[in-house]
């Protein structure tokens, strides 16, 4: 059919050339210079001119069409190529799924190979690094990324928490804060940062990288109700522990004031305000404060034992029993009390009344560790050594006395010999609370 019609196109074409040369016999003369000049009849230019349109024309279609086949075989040749990537890809998380991680690792790197930058690939290869152990690995991988997605939340997260794992929180903090010069909300980034601080002891950074995380939940950044101040009272007490260690006793008051405004049950704080005013003003300005303290915090052992120091350093012992009488009236149940008021009459040489609360305690049942060696010092004192030493074992000899119960952090049960305003295992403020049973 497209013969046909290309013949009869050629026919009306010579039909046409012969017509028109027919009505049209002039001439035109081209000269190519004053030696070249060509002589020719008006309608064969005009032909020749139409036919050398035609032709560039038609070369102009075959380039195209070869251009566009060369192009379309080059995009079949990429998506084979991806095909092939993406299938690659998917076998080394097949290696991943069976903890494979070498095998995972090589097939994930064949596939970047054909897909450089791809983001999920880039994760998933620092993921096997990671998976064992090799952080700093993870951390080239993930940095290569970023050179093509410098602006990733994505990679950014990762690179943050493999540099943490590699104990690198300078890279880890440029990371998180790269992270909120993009998204100033991220929740995620704030509370690591805090974290790195919290580590480095930058108690004041940290502060405010929590008090940011509140005020996010308050603008509606989370889409949460805040119910306390998270870690903010902790790392105030932090503050204020440096500069009551430093002597800045007005800075160490005013921070106290601040924390115990968001948290007035906040027993570290408490403590150490008391140790401020008892420093700063006297000591019956300190035991003001842990009294006040105390109907805020009731049964906290170590608001008693300051407040037990006080009465001793007054030599005003009845008020320290009428306060534990007081107090056992109201929590009858509180074993911690009853081996307090015992120690306590240990200390003031109301031995025998030392012993009839820690006999009471054992004859309960409730006896414990601790109260067993307080009531073995009492018998020692008495000259009951023989029964003394069923309870002292090994430790005759151990005044306790002078040695503090021991408290137990209620978040790792981590036990130490004395009180802390913060655990140093778990990290965490206020948990640490008297476990008469810890040895």
């Amino acid at each position: 059919m497209n013969v046909k019609f290309i013949f009869f196109l050629a026919i009306i074409a010579l039909s046409s050339f012969f017509y028109l040369y027919i009505e049209n016999p002039g001439n035109v003369t081209v000269v190519f210079s004053s030696s070249y000049n060509y002589t020719l009849p008006l309608v064969l230019v005009l032909f020749l001119s139409f036919l050398t349109g035609v032709f560039l024309m038609g070369l102009d279609s075959i380039i195209s069409d070869t251009m566009r086949s060369l192009k379309a075989k080059k995009a079949r040749k990429a998506a084979r190529a991806v095909e092939e990537a993406k299938e690659t890809y998917r076998k080394g998380l097949e290696e991943m799924a069976r903890e494979n991680f070498k095998g995972a690792r090589e097939h994930i790197e064949k596939a970047l190979l054909s897909l450089p930058g791809d983001l999920a690939m880039t994760l998933a290869l620092a993921e096997t690094f990671m998976s064992e152990g090799q952080a700093h690995e993870a951390i080239d991988a993930l940095e290569t990324e970023l050179f093509h997605n410098p602006t990733s939340v994505v990679i950014l997260t990762a690179l943050g928490k493999a540099a943490r794992a590699a104990g690198e929180n300078d890279r880890a903090s440029r990371a998180f804060e790269e992270i909120l010069s993009i998204d100033k909300g991220n929740k995620y980034a704030i509370k690591e940062l805090r974290e790195i601080k919290i580590n480095e002891g930058a108690w004041q950074e940290a502060a405010a990288l929590e008090e940011r995380l509140l005020e996010g939940h308050k603008k509606g950044w989370f889409r949460s109700s805040v119910t306390d101040y998270g870690k903010l009272p902790g790392l105030l007490y932090e503050q204020a522990s440096l500069s009551f260690e430093a002597g800045d006793l007005d800075k160490a008051e005013e921070i106290l004031k601040e924390t115990l405004k968001k948290d007035d049950t906040f027993v570290p704080a408490q403590v150490l305000f008391g140790d401020v005013y008892s420093k700063k003003y006297g000591a019956y300005e300190g035991h003001s404060v842990w009294e006040k303290a105390y109907k805020k915090s009731p049964g906290s052992a170590v608001l008693l034992l300051r407040i037990e120091d006080y009465q001793i350093g007054q030599s005003a012992p009845d008020k320290m029993i009428e306060l534990y009488d007081k107090e056992l009236a109201a929590r009858p149940d509180d074993i911690n009390i009853n081996i307090l008021r015992g120690r306590f009459y240990l200390r003031i040489e109301m031995i025998d009344k030392a012993v009839d609360e820690l006999e009471g305690l054992a004859a309960r049942g409730k006896d414990s560790y601790y109260s067993k060696i307080l009531l073995a010092t009492a018998y020692f004192r008495q000259d009951r050594h023989t029964r003394a030493a069923d309870l002292f074992r090994e430790a005759i000899n151990i005044d306790m006395l002078h040695t503090p119960p021991s408290f137990t952090c209620s978040q790792c049960s981590t036990t130490f010999g004395q009180w802390y305003g913060r655990c140093s295992f778990c990290g965490e403020w206020n948990t640490l609370h008297m476990n008469p049973d810890a040895r």
